[in-house]
């Protein structure tokens, strides 16, 4: 629980801080960067996890150290929490504020609805509101705030559904391919698991980079459409992965790396996507608000979907019944969201989408600009 409280708190403010720094020029290359980072973590990660755990027993060093034969998964939480004190400690003395202390105060007490139609009313702006915002018209104040804040909902929900439908799969992959491959799993073990990931980081890391040439030309939300349709394709290829270790047991390898290959692949498209339309529907000054809020959503959403889908995939392997409903059907239920999150990408008006490729240009250029400079 301390642990998730942790990186509710450090993961919102980081985007949070990105978001205040950036503007529409520069944004996908500041969460580009949040994703870089995200991905060096997928990559070491769970190579700490896999490998550095159960150490008394695997390598003949540590078979002496009795804290490791009494706890033995200590020692990978050592290590990942020593990780997080040296980010706390470069945070504390490093980094400066990313405001100036009284630059976003709000004059309005009531940070849902103002009195006129654009948004809060705030002591500074420095952002004119664009055109694409909704009208408040309603003289109703809970429909004026469904009328104000329906983009901001609209983005949270497509994030809740990103991270829901990705932390199930990424925590029911571990579960399903440690089942012996009687029992439609891969048999693998913790060492394959680790080996997996790490392996995958590296696709990560790349895909990151491909991301933003990929992200200018179509724009962020036929990047999130792109994004939730190869999470879709991934979701229900997996679980048959088993039927091919069953025939061709030299295959599994390949086979789960393709499928691997692709969820990773679209996490940037999903997560970085969704990320940025959150904090562009997001008013002038509110960023840190709606960041927690679609964080702490997320999170919810990440804690329920493993509890929930773990129990599921247990029915599923004693119920006796086939396909769909089969160890097929967690899988089949994960893609379910992932297809809603494609569905719910039609529902941003027009401008809204024609927002981002009217600003490509400038992306581009601003881009263009950050490359020259890191070569000087």
């Amino acid at each position: 629980m301390g642990v998730g409280i942790d990186s509710l708190g450090s993961w919102a403010i980081a985007k949070s801080y990105v978001s205040d720094i950036t503007d529409i020029t520069n944004r996908t290359q500041g969460f580009i960067t949040l994703s870089v980072a995200w991905s060096f973590g997928l990559m070491f990660g769970p190579a700490v996890g896999g490998f550095f755990s159960q150490p008394a027993t695997k390598y003949a060093i540590f078979k002496d150290v009795q804290l490791l034969i009494d706890f033995p998964y200590v020692l990978p939480c050592i290590i990942t929490s020593s990780f997080a004190i040296i980010s706390g400690l470069i945070s504390v003395f490093f980094l400066p504020e990313s405001l100036p202390s009284k630059s976003s105060k709000v004059e309005n007490e009531d940070l849902l609805l103002s009195s006129d139609n654009s948004g809060t009313q705030y002591e500074e702006s420095s952002e004119p509101l664009e055109d694409w915002r909704p009208k408040v018209t309603s003289k109703y104040k809970l429909v004026r705030i469904w009328q104000k804040w329906k983009l901001t909902f609209l983005a949270v929900a497509s994030y809740a559904l990103t991270a829901i439908s990705i932390i199930s799969f990424d925590e029911i992959i571990p579960i399903w391919s440690l089942l012996p491959i009687s029992e439609n799993g891969l048999d693998f073990s913790t060492n394959d698991l680790g080996t997996l990931w790490s392996i995958l980081g590296i696709t990560l890391l790349l895909s990151v980079f491909l991301y933003l040439p990929i992200s200018l030309r179509i724009g962020q939300i036929n990047s999130l459409r792109f994004g939730s349709l190869l999470l879709f394709i991934t979701f229900i290829a997996t679980p048959h992965i088993s039927e091919i270790a069953k025939n061709s047991p030299t295959l599994i390898w390949p086979a789960i790396l393709l499928c691997a290959f692709v969820r990773i692949f679209a996490n940037p498209f999903c997560f970085t996507a969704a990320n940025i339309v959150v904090n562009e529907t997001a008013y002038p000054g509110t960023n840190g608000i709606v960041n927690g809020v679609a964080f702490a959503v997320g999170t919810l959403f990440k804690a329920m979907g493993p509890i929930v889908l773990s129990n599921l995939f247990a029915w599923s392997l004693g119920n006796g019944m086939g396909y769909p409903f089969n160890y097929c059907f967690v899988f089949n239920v994960i893609s379910l969201t992932a297809l809603s999150m494609f569905s719910m990408s039609f529902l941003y008006p027009k401008n809204f989408v024609n927002h981002f490729f009217l600003n490509k240009k400038k992306q581009a250029e601003s881009m263009l600009q950050s490359l020259s400079e890191s070569t000087v």
